[in-house]
């Protein structure tokens, strides 16, 4: 890895903790972020980690940042998990007409306690520095999270549109008091010919989650194409699969998707 902290920040996050099983780290990931003034934020991560998977393997989005930031804004996590389970990550943010990279996030994965942990330093394009500690929440009736791995399948009666596949690091967790369930994640294309030297394409999905499972979802894709929105609606089993509906009104497409949990 490339990037580079203060030896003050560095050497106080190493860990004897051992590191963790080779494979995918994926779901709701919750910690602090501690900065070298004292202030404490917190971490709230949809992230999905595939530790010495080649390309990028490490991709996700914040939780917090991305419901109080304007609707128009979103953020992604995107990096890499190499085989020993160290990850860099870039924080970024789009608004729609620039991106802007505004966190490094430099850690190690480790088993502690039974659980998967990340623990690291920070580095923000403000100057700011810190350590930071994140773990891997466990399946719970609280919320359903990992890799969801599927298709998107265009109608018949669609010209010239192929089937995409879906890979995304997906969280459906409660939220209003009222019962509904919030969604959120993040997923990417690493073969988009449609634009010349940008074969990656990250997008943010964004939505709720019924009591009943009805999942609602919109795909807001990221810069070079701003704006590019899909919409989803289908119903989630409560066994870690979501069926339903798919639609890109720009491009006057539409058709079905399914999608299953990773586990």
């Amino acid at each position: 890895f490339g990037s580079s902290f203060p030896s003050t920040v560095m050497a106080s996050s190493s860990s004897s903790a051992p590191p963790a099983p080779a494979g995918l780290k994926a779901g709701l990931w919750s910690g602090t972020a501690t900065f070298t003034s004292g202030q404490v934020a917190p971490l709230r991560w949809v992230l999905a980690l595939e530790s010495g998977r080649m390309g990028i393997s490490a991709f996700g989005t914040c939780f917090e940042a991305t419901l109080d930031d304007p609707p128009q804004v979103v953020r992604t996590l995107r990096g890499q998990c190499d085989a020993n389970g160290r990850v860099e990550v870039t924080e970024a943010t789009d608004d729609g007409t620039t991106e802007t990279q505004v966190c490094t996030w430099l850690g190690t994965l480790a088993e502690v306690d039974g659980g998967t942990r990340i623990t690291g330093a920070f580095h923000q394009s403000s100057g700011d520095i810190g350590q930071f500690a994140a773990i891997l929440e466990e399946p719970s009736p609280a919320h359903t999270s990992g890799l969801w791995v599927g298709s998107c399948v265009p109608d018949p009666s669609v010209e010239a549109c192929p089937v995409n596949p879906v890979a995304w690091v997906l969280s459906l967790f409660p939220g209003t008091p009222a019962g509904e369930y919030t969604a959120l994640g993040c997923g990417f294309f690493d073969d988009a010919g449609d634009i010349p030297g940008t074969p990656v394409l990250y997008y943010v999905l964004r939505g709720t989650c019924s009591p009943e499972g009805v999942v609602k979802l919109t795909k807001v894709y990221c810069q070079p194409v701003p704006g590019l929105t899909v919409e989803y609606e289908g119903q989630h089993d409560g066994q870690g699969a979501i069926t339903g509906k798919w639609n890109n009104a720009f491009e006057q497409t539409f058709g079905t998707f399914t999608c299953k949990l990773r586990r």
